[in-house]
């Protein structure tokens, strides 16, 4: 905990009585606004009961009914009394909307980390804590949110339904002073007027708690993310996660490192994929490929399941830029397309990792400098002497592959094949459409506009466009390459062995650590958190990937991140020739031996954003012979 919440809590053991507001300043909901949770009523009783449309504006309404019928008697049961006699709600349907609400709260209401710290350490100083609220719900309810928060105790609640007496007009806070007499007493919650007003006119002393919300609309994210606050209940609950549950959830700037927030940083993302891939199924089977097939996989799979639906059929399918180049190389003709590729390096590198063949030593050119596509008729002229041998290479792996699909489809039948990826040119699928001789199909986070298997006549679709807007996750893939590590490194080849066993064969990569082992399960764990909503609000929850990119942009902008993970980010590109990249965190760069490459703030209007977009612009209408040079002079001289 830091100075702040200490110097708090020495300043609170003073006192002989410590009054706490309970709602915003204790605990708090997993949404934008309190009054959201009436929309996430409203959405399940749709669903689930087939009426309840307005509910959320009718709900709002009947409680301010109550308010001038009951005053501050006002109770949940009294709200619902104002809804039935004036909206045309019968008993049995109040009944049910208000279960629905009791429900809704408990399930999204979330404590304030530091504020259950501090109370949790006032009552190990056997301090006596009263609890102090205006609410309609009763005593006992509270108590039942409070402990599902993880404030145990029995702790003495006065709340204004109860005690026919509010803080906002004064009343209560006279009857508590009166009774408690001389004792010294210090009140902390978050409204300017009930809790701090209404305490020091009376000749107490009180602490502002700000809560979440109002910490949000004062900070740089709010003008970013504000745009989002339109009636979407599913937007409520991510912003609500991030605002309520991570980055303003201590009142005192502390950051939240929990598997919550790891898991809203690519959560969300990977939840919008894998809806995508529901909403778009077809009868072919989906072939996870690795990298990224190894957390898409049980991604697509858990998230079948919690929604009760039948999965496309699928697999795991080992595949690789490198692996699937080599072994679709049959001729010269495949050896110059792959000198097309952008390549920065040495000799020796680029025919290990791109053609899976070790130059002799005795030849020495294994170091030679290159720079492809610029260089591809010299690179050429170096490789004609090895063509064959290459050639006889491939053809090995070209027939363990053709192999290993044989076994795949005798297992689950003569389906078409479908590439599930991250994306970005269809690399993998261009190789394998030729391995097998057939038109493989492709589905993506990304594509660019020049996708390779589009030559071939494959189909190939995406989530998202690399040049319909600034992307901040394209702009910025070493971050997402470098949270999807597996633990067995990348794969190099598939092996056919004589006793007809097939085998993937990787390199000697450094293995995943346990940060990124953490937070791969955090991410899982936010598309389950996400497919339960979905299944429990129906239509009503809807995903958009715009609010799942900004959010994941503030948290690496805003350092919401835990650094523990930030620390962990690496990368190896051996197909493209480029050493080890490291994240700094300081600098927000990415560095490697020869090159640091910033991360693309894309929410600000600054020389950054401005490149990207004229990249993007170029990008869209640049023919296709000419995309290879130009992505090469991007990233030589401009990026």
């Amino acid at each position: 905990m830091n100075d702040k919440v200490q110097n708090i809590l020495s300043r609170l053991l003073n006192y002989d009585i410590i009054t706490f507001d309970i709602f915003d300043t204790l605990i708090t909901r997993q949404v934008i606004c309190p009054t959201d949770v009436f929309l996430y009523v409203e959405k399940i009783s749709i669903l689930k009961n087939g009426f309840g449309n307005n509910f959320h504006k009718y709900r709002q309404e009947a409680e301010q009914l109550s308010y001038k019928k009951y005053g501050e008697r006002v109770t949940l049961e009294t709200i619902y009394l104002m809804l039935q006699e004036n909206y045309n709600y019968t008993k049995d349907q109040c009944d049910i909307l208000m279960n629905l609400e009791l429900e809704a709260e408990k399930e999204l209401i979330i404590p304030r980390i530091d504020m259950l710290y501090i109370l949790n350490e006032l009552q190990k100083n056997n301090k006596k804590i009263v609890l102090i609220s205006d609410m309609y719900l009763s005593s006992a309810y509270i108590l039942i949110l409070l402990k599902k928060c993880g404030f145990y105790g029995d702790f003495e609640i006065w709340v204004s339904n109860e005690m026919g007496a509010s803080k906002f007009t004064g009343k209560l806070w006279k009857n508590f002073f009166e009774k408690i007499k001389d004792k010294k007493t210090i009140h902390l919650g978050d409204n300017k007027w009930s809790d701090i007003h209404q305490v020091k006119v009376l000749g107490h002393e009180a602490i502002l708690i700000k809560n979440s919300y109002e910490a949000y609309i004062e900070s740089a994210l709010y003008q970013y993310l504000s745009k989002y606050e339109n009636g979407e209940i599913s937007n409520s609950l991510l912003l609500g996660t991030l605002i309520n549950e991570v980055y303003f959830n201590s009142p005192f700037g502390n950051k939240i490192e929990n598997n919550v927030a790891i898991g809203l940083w690519l959560g969300p993302v990977f939840a919008c994929f894998m809806n995508w891939l529901v909403d778009n199924i077809d009868a072919s089977i989906l072939l996870f490929v690795t990298r990224e097939g190894y957390i898409f996989l049980p991604m697509y799979e858990a998230y079948c399941d919690i929604l009760e639906i039948e999965s496309q059929k699928h697999t795991m399918f080992y595949a690789s830029r490198s692996a699937t180049t080599s072994a679709s190389i049959l001729s010269e003709k495949d050896i110059q397309e792959t000198l097309q590729i952008r390549y920065e390096g040495t000799l020796g590198n680029f025919t290990k990792s791109r053609l899976d063949f070790i130059l002799p030593e005795k030849d020495n050119i294994s170091d030679v400098k290159i720079e492809l596509p610029r260089q591809q008729k010299y690179v050429m002229s170096l490789l004609t002497k090895y063509s064959q041998k290459i050639i006889s290479n491939t053809e090995k792996q070209h027939l363990a592959y053709n192999k290993y699909l044989k076994n795949i489809r005798e297992k689950i039948g003569d389906f078409p094949l479908t590439v599930v990826d991250i994306g970005y040119t269809g690399t993998a699928q261009y190789n394998l459409s030729k391995i097998f001789n057939e038109k493989i199909n492709g589905k993506y986070i990304f594509l660019d506009v020049n996708v390779l298997p589009e030559k071939l006549g494959c189909s190939c679709k995406s989530l998202a466009k690399t040049t319909d807007k600034i992307h901040p996750i394209y702009e910025n893939l070493l971050f997402l390459e470098a949270a999807i590590q597996v633990p067995y490194g990348q794969l190099k080849r598939m092996t056919l062995y004589e006793n007809g066993d097939i085998k993937p064969v990787f390199n000697n990569d450094k293995q995943t650590s346990k940060e990124i082992k953490l937070a791969q399960k955090a991410f899982l764990d936010f598309v389950k958190k996400e497919a339960k909503w979905k299944k429990q609000l129906g239509s009503g929850f809807k995903y958009d990937f715009n609010l799942a990119e900004d959010i994941w942009m503030v948290m690496i902008q805003y350092d919401i991140l835990p650094d523990m993970l930030l620390k962990c980010f690496w990368l190896s590109d051996d197909f493209s020739g480029n050493a080890n990249w490291k994240y700094d965190i300081k600098e927000h760069k990415w560095i490697s031996k020869n090159e640091k490459v910033p991360v693309v703030f894309s929410l600000e209007k600054n020389r950054f954003a401005m490149k990207y977009k004229i990249k993007n612009t170029v990008k869209k209408y640049v023919p296709r012979k000419l995309y290879e040079p130009f992505k090469y002079i991007w990233i030589k001289f401009i990026k």
